[in-house]
């Protein structure tokens, strides 16, 4: 079952990161 938790984790991983690159981005650009 290991094999469900290591793409579960980077799925989880990826998503984290893309919001929260894409949180700063927004914010950024909303207060310019």
């Amino acid at each position: 079952m290991p094999s469900q938790s290591l793409p579960d984790k980077n799925i989880i991983v990826a998503l984290t990161w893309m919001k929260m690159i894409s949180h700063p981005s927004q914010e950024m650009n909303g207060e310019a």
